[in-house]
């Protein structure tokens, strides 16, 4: 799908860039703001008192909550009417702030309120089927009032149905809807999810293995004061650290220098030269490149070190934004695209940096971002495309060395890599070659520059065309040569 960029305002006062980053800086202050009031909910729940003055209690003794008398009828509030499904609003800011946190927006955040709301009611029914345990303060079941309420109307409206229709299975259908329900309100996607579900487990066999090597330490040392057991210790896991210099302070990437024009090769110098007719008019000369127009003497447009030095700083602080730390070692500047190189920080995962693509390209404000593993190295490249893209001319490629020492025997030109140097490659050795793209990719160029290539370079007698055009269309130019 094609990506368009709008023109920036040239009124504006913040560029593209500031505007980004305040963006990012308001997500993580409504994540923190959320997180805050979710530990305040958090504290006025855990430090109910049943006799603290609410709408429910008239007393004036002062009340005990943690967050005193707006706490006090906060919880009250919450308990009394929705019971232990009062957390959930919990549950829904903790979600909620982690998303705002990572730089997610919440969809559609009215529905997720409304889910909510239903999630509160439908669990309270399913809650008010457990019967009172000792430590509930309230008079009411663990549903609260409406969960009491409503499971019994619902009870009575379902006692014509059979016995397996009852108070207990009626309790477990609404507690699955309520946990769908919660589910859908905190806004996450399956892989938030699982990523979620993920940190959990670690953390869980963590504490559980941590507690059982504790155990079994306390309960040898009650037994023998002589032969202590040796403690086994788990491996540390690789973690990633938030650096704490910032990534001006850190040292500026190697830049290389810009590949210089491709060196003319012995035979195109020989082309050059003008020849005197001697009537030998039978013999077939090859094409004068003179007849191809010419590269200039300072090809492409130049790229200040300076800048490229300021994007690799600010490509390290988008990508510190995503959670990916390291540091951009090098920098190579080519015609189209520049080719960042990122030495990742300990047990950061290459599928993960090459999942941020569309997030890097859009936080780059760059049509598109292209991330993948340079061979050989400890690092991931980072493709980003140039503002002014370097004209690539025929001309150059054919009178170049690298075409005429390459050992093929058909070979041909198909361009310059991401450094800026010619490409050469032996048709001969790929003879059903493929090639694809979207309309006004380019496909008829490297078609022609193909069949250029070997007509430069070969006689009638040494190579020979058989042309098939089902659409007549890209190879009509040369009906009848």
């Amino acid at each position: 799908m094609p990506r368009y960029i709008s023109a920036r305002d040239p009124t504006a006062l913040l560029s593209d860039a500031a505007l980004d980053f305040l963006r990012r800086r308001a997500f993580e202050a409504g994540g923190f703001i959320l997180f805050a009031l979710a530990t305040l909910l958090t504290a006025l729940l855990v430090s109910y008192t049943p006799g603290d003055p609410s709408l429910n209690a008239a007393t004036d003794m002062q009340p005990g909550n943690l967050l005193g008398l707006p706490g006090a009828y906060i919880a009250d509030f919450l308990l009394q009417t929705f019971g232990l499904a009062g957390v959930f609003p919990v549950v829904v800011l903790i979600a909620w702030g982690s998303k705002l946190c990572r730089k997610s927006a919440i969809q559609r955040p009215s529905i997720c309120l409304v889910k909510l709301f239903a999630a509160l009611i439908v669990m309270s029914f399913g809650l008010s089927a457990l019967p009172q345990f000792p430590e509930w303060p309230l008079a009411v079941n663990p549903g609260g009032i409406i969960g009491t309420m409503g499971l019994s109307q619902v009870t009575t409206w379902t006692q014509g149905l059979g016995p397996i229709i009852n108070e207990g299975s009626i309790g477990v259908i609404f507690g699955c809807a309520g946990l769908a329900l919660l589910a859908g309100a905190s806004g996450l996607n399956s892989s938030e999810w699982r990523s979620g579900f993920s940190t959990l487990k670690v953390i869980t066999v963590g504490a559980a293995t941590r507690a059982w090597v504790a155990f079994r330490f306390v309960s040898q040392l009650g037994t023998s004061n002589k032969n202590f057991p040796s403690i086994p210790k788990k491996p540390k896991d690789p973690t990633i650290s938030r650096p704490l210099k910032s990534p001006r302070s850190t040292p500026d990437p190697k830049i290389e220098a810009k590949a210089p024009r491709a060196k003319t090769g012995k035979k195109a110098a020989a082309l050059r030269q003008q020849n005197l007719n001697l009537g030998q008019e039978n013999e077939y000369q090859i094409p004068p490149l003179e007849i191809l127009e010419a590269a200039p003497a300072a090809s492409g447009v130049s790229i200040a070190k300076d800048a490229l030095q300021q994007n690799a700083h600010y490509l390290s602080t988008v990508l510190e934004d995503f959670g990916v730390y390291g540091k951009i070692v090098k920098v190579r500047p080519g015609p189209v695209v520049t080719l960042y190189e990122l030495e990742p920080a300990p047990g950061t995962k290459t599928s993960r940096v090459v999942g941020l693509s569309d997030d890097i390209a859009r936080s780059m404000s760059a049509i598109s971002v292209r991330v993948a593993v340079v061979p050989g190295r400890n690092v991931i490249g980072i493709e980003l495309p140039n503002a002014d893209r370097e004209m690539v001319y025929l001309r150059e490629l054919l009178e170049s060395d690298t075409l005429e020492r390459a050992s093929g025997s058909l070979n041909i030109a198909l361009g310059k890599d991401i450094g800026g140097n010619p490409v050469a490659v032996d048709l001969a050795r790929m003879p059903h070659l493929l090639i694809a793209g979207t309309t006004g990719s380019g496909k008829s160029v490297a078609v022609n520059t193909m069949i250029l290539s070997l007509l430069y370079q070969y006689t009638p007698d040494q190579c020979k065309f058989i042309m098939i055009d089902p659409k007549m269309l890209e190879l009509s130019v040369y009906e009848g040569i």
